[in-house]
């Protein structure tokens, strides 16, 4: 049981420290921000140097080499180099150590200037990619409303065209209608004027036969006699008038018929004509409503590319609005931290006062003092210094902790 949980936090808080080198940005900065924070820490270990004043020459190279890049970075080589030169002269430092730390900061002050140069042109990259999807959506946004506007455009030619074959196939059928009634009129006219044409030319060929007879002598067989044929000779005259008269009705009614004929032929031509510009015009409407159900169907795909880049221009504002929070934590945490470890440090230094006004004391008592007295208060006193050693070590690593995080 003992074992597993060990093993539980082992990974726990192995996955605590590795979980912020899982970001570019984190991991490019965190390499140098560790890297110095252990340089001064070996250097507050190696001499007596305050923190405070190590920190403060640290972080002026970080902001030079922060904003000014490259000259900042010869600048911050420069100060290593006197930083190194100082430790040598001022404390007890051989120059081994004294120069492996003047080159141990040019490195890592290298390593801040080739990751904010990554960091920076990462950012330009996003922004760049930012910009041409922006332009992307921005031209797809424009070839959308315009194939729209086609389409609408087509749609109202083909309606207004649809329209206009109606129009000109109902005023087709109408003219059909009106032409079959007229040929019906003059078929029934022209079957009436046939019948009695047949019945006169009936008539007028009895008289003929009958007037054959009576010139040839054949009174005995004819059927009307001959007074009655005398008498009516002039009615026969007026008779044939009437027949002659009708011949020329039923000429002008077979040239009136021949007109209607020619009329509803033209018309029947018309008609055809319509139907052949409507079967065009369904054609062509079904052309292009295939064409407006592919228009709809690339614009729903250009709808969705669309929401696509939404939801990645989203999700990267919002891994900005992340990152910002993060670091706004992380700043504060480090406040908290860094006021405690001033604390610490401030009790540390007045232990040691306190522990030399002891030894003063004790020097210029001696001889009232007894050995075993003095020794238990030196003791406590030392006792007292390595426990806020240790709590200053202590916090240091929470200060480091943090800004790794």
């Amino acid at each position: 049981m003992g074992f597993g949980t060990v093993r539980g936090k082992g990974k726990a808080v192995k996955s605590f420290f590795l979980r912020p080198l899982q970001n570019l940005e984190v991991g490019l900065f965190s390499l140098p921000i560790v890297l110095l924070l252990g340089e001064i820490g070996c250097v507050s270990s190696i001499s007596s140097v305050s923190l405070v004043a190590v920190l403060s020459i640290v972080g002026v190279f970080v902001a030079l080499v922060s904003f000014f890049r490259s000259w900042g970075y010869g600048l911050s080589v420069v100060g290593a180099i006197f930083f190194g030169l100082a430790l040598c002269n001022n404390f007890p430092v051989s120059v081994f150590w004294g120069g492996l730390l003047t080159v141990s900061f040019i490195i890592s002050y290298g390593i801040l200037l080739l990751s904010v140069s990554l960091v920076e042109g990462h950012i330009k990259e996003k922004a760049v990619s930012l910009s041409e999807l922006t332009a992307s959506h921005n031209s797809l946004q424009d070839s959308y409303n315009r194939e729209v506007q086609e389409r609408k455009e087509k749609e109202l030619l083909a309606q207004s065209k649809i329209t206009a074959l109606e129009q000109e196939l109902s005023v087709s059928h109408e003219q059909l209608q009106e032409v079959s009634r007229k040929y019906t009129h003059t078929s029934e006219d022209l079957q009436i004027l046939i019948d009695q044409r047949d019945s006169w030319l009936k008539d007028y060929m009895t008289l003929h036969q009958e007037y054959v007879r009576v010139v040839a002598g054949d009174e005995e067989n004819v059927i009307f006699p001959w007074k009655v044929f005398q008498g009516n000779s002039e009615k026969d005259s007026g008779y044939q008038q009437r027949v002659q008269d009708a011949e020329h009705k039923i000429a002008h009614l077979e040239k009136l018929c021949e007109e209607e004929n020619s009329g509803k032929r033209y018309a029947e031509e018309c008609l055809d004509k319509a139907l052949a510009d409507l079967l065009e015009s369904t054609r062509l409407r079904e052309i292009l409503e295939k064409e407006i159900f592919q228009k709809d169907e690339e614009i729903a795909s250009l709808k969705q590319e669309i929401a696509a880049e939404k939801l990645l221009s989203s999700s990267v504002s919002d891994d900005r609005a992340a990152y910002k929070g993060k670091y706004l934590q992380l700043r504060e945490q480090f406040t908290v931290k860094d006021s405690f470890l001033k604390k610490a440090r401030r009790e540390r230094f007045l232990a040691q006062e306190q522990l030399l006004v002891l030894k003063r004391a004790k020097e210029e008592e001696a001889l009232n003092l007894s050995t075993t007295d003095s020794f238990s208060i030196i003791q406590n006193l030392l006792l007292q210094i390595e426990a806020l050693e240790e709590e200053v070590t202590y916090l240091e690593e929470l200060v480091l902790h943090n800004q790794n995080r």
